[in-house]
């Protein structure tokens, strides 16, 4: 079944993935021109893929966007995902969280390399004035240690939502939006997550309770509490 989208951008990547036309497993859709849209209309399949070799690119409004069987620097093959907020690729390791590198797509393979120095990426939140919670929490060992569970990862992430905090003994506020609250998580855990493994992804386990109420206890061990509503 056709479906029909607003499009905005597709056509600046159209040059990156025409070389691979040939390659389709699947017909993409396409822009159809509009006198009252600035940028057309997607019409037809917005997600197709192209095989090269053993490896098989999935492609979305012309945006390479992951690689099944991708070849990895070991010699082995596997999954990569191209994440769009911090334009670079990703693959997971189990002992290391995610690895950030890029992917050379030819042809006949797609080639993943690490590079993850090239993607370390600073806090998203300045630090300013003092006290700071973002900044308390950099330097909480017991904190850096708690959400390297997933339970409490989500779990401080969620106390974070449409929360402004005080710090007990000063009298400082600090807040941040719900991008930032992932985007700090992701940082803490040092896993190379990005904001949107909390921020658009809903937590497997629900609402955690008893994480949530040990977060906030050491949040308050920190002189953090939520601020009255």
């Amino acid at each position: 079944m056709l479906t029909i989208g607003r499009i905005c951008g597709a056509m600046q990547l159209k040059d990156y993935f025409q070389p691979f036309a040939h390659l389709l497993i699947h017909e993409p859709g396409k822009v159809e021109p509009l006198a009252y849209v600035e940028n057309g209309y997607w019409l037809g399949r917005k997600e197709w893929k192209t095989k090269h070799g053993p490896a098989i690119c999935t492609w979305m409004l012309y945006r390479p966007i992951s690689i099944t069987d991708a070849l990895l620097p070991d010699g082995k093959r596997g999954n990569v995902q191209n994440i769009w907020t911090s334009k670079g690729w990703r693959r997971q390791d189990p002992a290391k969280g995610y690895i950030w590198g890029k992917v050379d797509i030819s042809e006949s393979d797609a080639i993943f390399n690490d590079h993850q120095e090239d993607f370390k990426r600073a806090f998203i939140t300045e630090i300013l004035g003092s006290p700071n919670l973002e900044a308390d929490l950099r330097e909480s060992e017991m904190m850096l240690q708690l959400i390297q569970d997933d339970r409490y990862a989500f779990a401080l992430n969620f106390c974070f939502y449409n929360t402004n905090f005080i710090h007990e003994q000063s009298g400082q506020t600090w807040k941040c939006s719900m991008r930032q609250a992932g985007a700090i998580v992701a940082e803490l855990r040092g896993l190379g997550e990005s904001y949107l493994d909390f921020y658009s992804t809903p937590s497997p386990y629900g609402r955690d309770d008893k994480a949530h109420r040990e977060v906030l206890m050491a949040l308050q061990m920190l002189g953090w509490s939520p601020c009255p509503s």
